[in-house]
């Protein structure tokens, strides 16, 4: 299942986020950056247990912020 994760802090790495799904059966993950490549605090994961990602997760503090787990939606980008 394709998910958008967000709301997460700037300074989360990307290995971090990796450790924080991987027990969702995580294979792949765009961490979106900006133009300087630091994060905007959002990302795109694939994960196997995409359900229980989101009750998991879904609202889970992480650096003072509730993070975001939702269902992604396809625009044609994904695979680019």
């Amino acid at each position: 299942m394709k998910l958008f994760v967000g709301n997460f802090p700037f300074e989360l790495t990307e290995e971090e986020l990796r450790d924080i799904l991987a027990p969702y059966g995580l294979s792949r993950l765009n961490l979106i950056r900006d133009e300087e490549w630091k994060s905007r605090g959002f990302a795109f994961a694939e994960v196997d247990n995409g359900s229980g990602a989101i009750e998991a997760l879904d609202e889970e503090t992480i650096g003072g912020r509730p993070l975001r787990l939702c269902p992604a939606v396809d625009r044609g980008g994904w695979d680019r």
